[in-house]
């Protein structure tokens, strides 16, 4: 929706009040922080990262004492435990920690997930072989980066046989590349296409 800002002001009333109930229910972090995070995108929700912050907190503690299990009796504990795990996993994304995002979204299975997070640490073997096992398109440039790097690790233990003229022009193209890597994206990709 195209809204002015006070248009949404009964969306956020309601994302607070459920936030005010919403801490006793851990199997429901999740889909609040994803409704929250979602409405932050479109209308500034300044009590974002502090309401995250409290239920992160409110989590560490809960399953500090062990009390993770489901509220009501009839609740499904796997399932509550599931969610439980995609609340940690979406703040370990938030709180800019990919590698251990990626590691949870694994285990819940979420393997698309998983990679984005791998990719998004720098973890570039273990994005290529989730996407293998989980029998996904591997990205070109993904698989030729893995390939680059296996290649590099490998000539970091052969580069000493290489003569002084192979060894200038092999540094000659890697600090083109290199240099290439650290512009944005627009140029590199002026640059590539007319090399």
């Amino acid at each position: 929706m195209q809204l002015e800002e006070d248009g949404y002001s009964y969306i956020r009333r309601w994302l607070d009040e459920a936030f005010a109930h919403v801490v006793r229910y851990p199997a429901l972090y999740y889909r609040w922080a994803i409704a929250a995070q979602e409405f932050d995108a479109h209308s500034d929700y300044v009590v974002l990262d502090e309401h995250l912050w409290e239920l992160e907190n409110h989590l560490t503690i809960q399953l500090g004492q062990g009390q993770h299990a489901p509220e009501k009796q009839g609740t499904d504990k796997p399932s509550t435990e599931k969610e439980i795990k995609r609340f940690q996993a979406f703040i370990a994304a938030y709180n800019e920690a990919p590698a251990q995002a990626s590691l949870l979204w694994e285990e819940l299975g979420e393997m698309e997930l998983a990679v984005a997070n791998a990719r998004e640490a720098g973890e570039l073997e273990r994005a290529y072989t989730l996407l293998r096992q989980a029998k996904l398109l591997i990205p070109e440039e993904l698989a030729t980066a893995v390939k680059a790097l296996r290649l590099l690790q490998q000539l970091e233990q052969k580069y000493q046989r290489l003569l002084p003229a192979e060894r200038q022009t092999l540094l000659a193209e890697l600090n083109k590349v290199g240099e290439a890597m650290m512009r944005p994206d627009q140029t590199v990709e002026d640059e590539i296409t007319n090399w």
